[in-house]
């Protein structure tokens, strides 16, 4: 049986609120109800592994009245095995060395809530597709197929306008409804979400929280052992969904070294109260360059100084292991740019006609990923005037600047694993290795996947070397 979970924003009218019993005020919007009642991913075909379970989590963007609901299709492993029309890969038939009562076992309930749903002790992987894709592809589907073998959970975010998530009581969404003016708005949607899944997945930790500072751990401090247990997630994307997965962890780095630093200066004041005990050496602080950008910095101390934000994610159990990006959108071969007056040309027409779908733009044909075949989720057709000038500018100029300015460094995540392949004419591996090289993660590598292009998750070729990597930074 299926279990849908409508969860209120975190941030309303930019005004958080703690009160769960709030979480079922917005039941008769149109939008709501047509998702409650939405099949699950996969659920159409029998002998496709489906999802379990639905999290919906709407959050405003900036400044606007407008609330984008955010879909999240849930995948709770269950015994059985399970055939594939999708020619996915195969997974290992062995597990992990960890030990099953470490991973959790146990089957789920029907509970009205996720959280009744879920065994909490799972690791979990949150996946976020590229352009144009939602979770009925077949990328998901054998992710779906690895996490059912090896025991683990996996929740995919469906960007704002892919997929059944959407901004507009309409009945179906659009690409135009991803937010195109700035990365960091996406950006801001998807930390609300991941901390709306750690915190119904995994739950509350404890009732105060620290790092620690040799492992970048976060851990609990209470003496429970139960309430210590901190379950480990990954967090993952592939090309534009590996960007704002890179970002969402840029964040969350900046938090880590904010807690650090914060907690290294009450225990330096301790130690000047009290000599007699010990210390650690203050944590300096990490100068990051301020964006020029007014729009940009606004968004940017939006995030930052969220405060409930981050409580919450550093009060749940999860803890991060690992973000690992495929084909991640942070850079463009220099040949293949425009010329400028193109680009100034290509500005002014996005600004007047965002929707407009020129024979120039990008044309995307889902039917090479649909799972199931009929999906109705995927994006098919050529870009939109106003998408496409959004990744041009993201690949060739934002990302590039913010990774060269020091403002994207990751250097607080425990691991960052990145994979591309190495005939990708859309983002060339030179710039996933430009990228690898200025990244501060004190454990990062690069994979290089030979004859691979952009399609490293659907290439029979590279599918399951990624799909292992992926799901192995859980163990390693």
């Amino acid at each position: 049986m299926s279990t849908f979970c409508y969860l209120s924003s975190s941030n309303s009218n930019n005004k958080h609120t703690n009160n769960e019993s709030d979480d079922n005020n917005d039941d008769d919007d149109p939008v709501v109800r047509a998702l409650e009642t939405a099949p699950l991913a996969f659920s159409s075909d029998p002998s496709l592994v489906s999802a379990t379970s639905r999290i919906v989590v709407p959050t405003l963007i900036n400044e606007r009245t407008t609330t984008s609901w955010i879909n999240v299709e849930i995948f709770e492993p269950t015994e059985g095995a399970t055939t594939t029309t999708c020619t996915a890969t195969t997974p290992p038939t062995t597990t992990s060395s960890q030990d099953e009562s470490q991973r959790g076992g146990g089957s789920t309930s029907s509970s009205s809530t996720v959280s009744g749903l879920c065994q909490q002790s799972r690791p979990l992987v949150i996946y976020i597709p590229g352009i144009c894709e939602s979770a009925e592809t077949r990328t998901v589907q054998e992710m779906a197929i690895w996490a059912k073998t090896i025991g683990v959970r996996l929740a995919v975010i469906e960007l704002p306008g892919h997929g059944l998530s959407r901004t507009t009581t309409t009945s179906s969404s659009s690409l135009l409804e991803l937010p195109h003016e700035d990365v960091l708005v996406v950006v801001k949607q998807v930390l609300e979400v991941i901390q709306r899944i750690l915190k119904v997945l995994m739950g509350t930790g404890a009732d105060s929280s620290s790092y620690d500072n040799n492992n970048n751990n976060h851990t609990s401090s209470s003496s429970s052992s139960s309430s210590s247990l901190k379950i480990p997630y990954v967090l993952s994307g592939s090309s534009f969904g590996a960007t704002v997965a890179l970002y969402a962890a840029e964040y969350i780095s900046r938090r880590i070294q904010w807690w650090l630093k914060t907690t290294s200066d009450e225990q330096q004041q301790q130690q000047q109260d009290d000599p007699s005990d010990p210390t650690i050496p203050p944590i300096p602080p990490v100068p990051i360059p301020p964006l020029k950008d007014e729009r940009r910095r606004k968004q940017e101390e939006s995030i930052i100084d969220d405060e409930i934000l981050w409580k919450d994610f550093f009060m749940t159990s999860g803890t991060l292991a690992a973000v690992v990006g495929v084909s991640p959108a942070v850079g463009i071969d220099p040949l293949a740019l425009p010329p400028s007056w193109i680009v100034s040309t290509l500005s002014f027409a996005s600004a007047i006609l965002p929707s407009a779908r020129p024979p120039f733009t990008p044309y995307e044909d889902s039917s090479q990923y649909d799972c199931p075949t009929n999906t109705t989720r995927n994006y098919t057709g050529r870009w939109p005037l106003a998408i496409s000038k959004f990744l041009l500018d993201l690949t060739s100029d934002i990302v590039p600047k913010d990774v060269m300015e020091g403002r994207l460094t990751l250097r607080s995540i425990p691991k960052v694993i990145l994979m591309g392949g190495a005939k990708d004419v859309l983002i060339p591996i030179e710039s996933i290795r430009t990228f690898e090289a200025n990244i501060q993660s004190p454990n990062k590598k690069i994979i290089i996947l030979p004859r691979v292009g952009h399609d490293v998750l659907t290439n029979k070729k590279s599918s399951s070397k990624a799909l292992e990597t992926l799901f192995g930074a859980l163990f390693e």
